[in-house]
């Protein structure tokens, strides 16, 4: 389950509404994924944008270790309001 930005402390500022604009297949964005009290951050690579209602589809990038059945390229469906981070070198 992904976490709202307003559940986590930042280290960067929470992407703005142009920034998501500018979004597009096989960009990267960091959200905070939680099961059974283990906080992992991950990489999604953005595969439909959501252009239209803020929802996106995008595959995990990598595999957190702690998670059971959750491995590097599950389709994960998210909200912007889960995105705490774009990756700069994709924007």
């Amino acid at each position: 389950m992904a976490l709202w930005p307003t559940q986590i402390i930042y280290d960067t500022l929470i992407p703005t509404n142009e920034e998501f604009k500018k979004l597009k297949v096989g960009d990267l964005v960091k959200v905070l994924m939680v099961d059974k009290g283990y906080v992992k951050r991950v990489y999604i690579e953005v595969e439909v944008t959501g252009r239209d209602n803020d929802l996106f589809k995008g595959v995990l990038d990598n595999s957190p270790i702690e998670f059971e059945n959750v491995n590097e390229g599950k389709i994960i469906y998210f909200h912007s309001n889960h995105v705490y981070e774009i990756d700069p070198t994709t924007i």
